[in-house]
């Protein structure tokens, strides 16, 4: 297994891994949950059933917002194929100031 930082070349392939265990897509008609295929569904339908790694439009302003901010995507590789992902996030604490 391979663990690399993520590109934006990777989003088709990290979309397709977060939807592989999705059984039945919905989407909301007149406020009712009625199941369809994916490729009828509307970009925020596939976002509702996971967050931004469920289509490729919205994976890709999310993966490109943490790769100019300097975080760790990271893809997980058999063969040469995303088998996994994972955000690694770098933060620092603030100093907690207190006054009395």
């Amino acid at each position: 297994m391979e663990i690399r930082l993520a590109s934006l070349d990777d989003v088709k392939d990290i979309v397709e891994v977060h939807c592989s265990d999705v059984d039945k897509w919905y989407k909301w008609v007149n406020g009712r949950k009625i199941e369809d295929r994916y490729e009828n569904l509307s970009v925020k339908d596939k976002w509702s059933q996971g967050g931004p790694w469920m289509c490729i439009e919205i994976c890709s302003i999310h993966l490109n917002y943490l790769l100019i901010n300097g975080q760790y995507p990271l893809v997980a590789l058999i063969n040469d194929k995303v088998v996994g992902e994972l955000e690694l996030y770098i933060g620092f604490e603030r100093e907690l100031k207190i006054s009395f």
